[in-house]
């Protein structure tokens, strides 16, 4: 089989969570190879924070800090927006869904309102900038979408993972190792 080398420099790369951590580590390196990279962030800070980080090579990879809350749907459509302008007729090369919260805790000890807001974050919003950007992928056809992407199966999937990983134990809900 043979590779070829892939030329990032017509490659437009959306990242969720981009401010911190692995979201942010992956828009650099991806900046580093050539990239250009749509760092999604929630506040002003962390997007002039991101904006500030220095270039080895001003001639290689862009990063363009984006405004980003995958829990707004109002955020999710500007953010779509000055994608879309952005790119143009070459569309997005790849999403990165990293926005995400973690709440460790057993189950019997996290209030509804944080588990809401983990779902929320971690599974509602992935699915909604999914949903947002799927149409700014050049390559992909209309048919190709609806053969891959079936949404009426996910929720089913997402409440059956859920459930195989709980168990009953003297009458509370507890957390099993998958």
């Amino acid at each position: 089989m043979e590779f070829r080398k892939l030329d990032p420099r017509s490659k437009n790369v959306l990242i969720t969570g981009a401010s911190t951590g692995l979201g942010r580590a992956a828009a650099l390196h991806l900046r580093s190879l050539g990239f250009r990279v749509f760092a999604g962030v929630r506040s002003e800070s962390s997007a002039a924070e991101l904006s500030q980080v220095p270039v080895a090579d001003p001639l290689i990879g862009e990063i363009i800090p984006l405004l980003l809350d995958v829990t707004e749907a109002a955020s999710i459509d500007r953010a779509g927006t000055v994608v879309k302008g952005a790119c143009g007729d070459t569309g997005l090369w790849a999403l990165v869904n990293n926005a995400g919260i973690a709440v460790c805790a057993p189950l019997e000890c996290v209030p509804p309102e944080v588990l809401r807001l983990q779902l929320e974050t971690n599974f509602v919003g992935a699915l909604a900038v999914i949903q947002r950007f799927l149409p700014l992928f050049a390559d992909v056809g209309r048919a190709d979408r609806q053969r891959k992407l079936r949404p009426w199966q996910c929720g089913a999937a997402v409440s059956r993972c859920v459930r195989s990983r709980s168990i009953r134990q003297g009458g509370h809900e507890r957390c099993a190792a998958p």
